[in-house]
């Protein structure tokens, strides 16, 4: 029997038990399950909604209700029935887990980790809470505490994937690379196959310059999942850099085929547009990436490199100056709009870019020699010669 008609016989069979007996709570949520899982959203709320009006104070209910309202976005309501839940089970650890990872959804960090802390309490063994606490105290930049908790998982559970996952990528924020490795290579090494964690492998080998293994993470990862956005786009990004422009650009077009509104592939493609000198191409990904995320400092940069170089200097403006006001000390921001108020005889003003770059990164070789041109120009030959020699020092000790 095929998986439709296995499905199709399924929801038969929920229908007729509700047919027979309306008021049965258990086949409300057995069949709001069911429609959960198929990604039939509101039915299954429907399903939930009219198990609750016949108990309202059914715990299964309640907390995959909860989770179904946390996954549609709808969080205030998703917390009403976490609490409820809570108010008739106060120990159901399930619960906590789920209402720490809402709260962290919502910025409420503390209480989460309140809930967390609660659930550890009521089991000291659980392994989804340790694995969930630690990814809390790492996002706070408690890596030590974040370790402790991944590492108590790991006593209880040896081969949970997500937990060594977590723990590698830990390990790299530490710099402990060859640690992370192992954990990574942990992760991989169970039955269960999860596309993200070779990507994410991939990712850890392309910073550490081993192309070749990366591209064969990122091809394993697409082999699990071919819509994985993610993948796609790291994938691009490693073949740029292995000097494929075409095999990356088909990558960057897969990557917001499956995720249009996946911001940083489009910056990417936009980028790689770019040097192949294709700039009305470019600037259309530029505008979508921006699209997507208007606080982006990179877009707005790049962007703005492009319309300077396409002697679109108004435009140009406009952008270096969003990319500055969502990052203030980008010595490359400072630089190049110092340059474009060059080229467009705002001399003062170019100055103040300069000086604002060169706050940011007293050694940034193009600033200095940019401004050392500036001031030659303005007949200020000695601070002119200052910043030459200033530009061929730091180009000699990087050496």
């Amino acid at each position: 029997m095929k998986e439709r008609d296995r499905n199709e016989e399924t929801e038969k069979q929920y229908k007729l038990a509700l047919e027979a007996d309306p008021n049965d709570v258990d086949s409300h949520f057995n069949y709001g399950v069911f429609l959960y899982e198929m990604g039939r959203m509101k039915e299954a709320e429907i399903q939930y909604k009219l198990g609750l009006k016949i108990d309202p104070k059914d715990v299964s209910v309640h907390s995959n209700y909860g989770l179904l309202l946390y996954e549609m976005g709808r969080m205030e309501e998703a917390e009403k029935h976490y609490k409820l839940v809570l108010k008739i089970d106060p120990k159901n650890v399930s619960i906590h887990i789920n209402y720490g990872l809402l709260l962290e959804s919502l910025g409420r960090m503390g209480d989460a980790e309140k809930h967390y802390k609660l659930a550890l309490k009521i089991d000291p063994k659980d392994v989804a809470t340790h694995a969930n606490y630690g990814l809390l105290l790492s996002k706070l930049g408690r890596v030590k505490e974040a370790e402790i908790q991944y590492k108590l998982g790991l006593e209880i559970d040896k081969d949970e994937p997500l937990i060594h996952y977590n723990y590698g990528r830990l390990l790299s924020k530490m710099n402990r690379m060859e640690e992370a490795e192992v954990q990574y290579k942990l992760a991989l090494k169970t039955d269960i196959k999860i596309a993200t964690i070779y990507c994410d492998y991939g990712n850890f080998l392309q910073r550490m310059g081993r192309e070749k293994e990366a591209e064969k993470q990122y091809k394993l990862a697409l082999k699990i999942d071919p819509n994985f956005a993610a993948a796609h786009n790291n994938y691009g990004v490693l073949l740029e850099m292995m000097g494929n422009q075409a095999k990356a650009e088909k990558q960057y077009k897969l990557a917001v085929e499956a995720n249009p509104n996946y911001a940083a592939a489009y910056y990417n493609y936009g980028n790689i547009l770019n040097e192949m000198g294709r700039f009305e191409e470019a600037e259309k990904q530029y505008q979508l990436s921006l699209e997507k995320d208007p606080n982006s400092a990179d877009a707005h940069y790049n962007y703005g490199l492009l319309l300077h170089n396409m002697n679109r200097m108004e435009e140009a403006e406009v952008q270096y100056k969003l990319s500055l006001e969502n990052d203030p000390k980008s010595t490359e921001a400072h630089c190049n709009y110092g340059l474009l108020l060059h080229d467009m005889n705002r001399m003062e003003e170019a100055e103040v870019q300069y000086k604002l770059a060169l706050e940011a990164d007293p050694e940034d070789t193009d600033t200095h020699w940019n401004y050392g041109v500036l001031l030659e120009e303005l007949g200020r030959k000695e601070e002119a010669a200052m910043q030459y020699l200033l530009a061929l020092k730091v180009s000699y000790d990087n050496v």
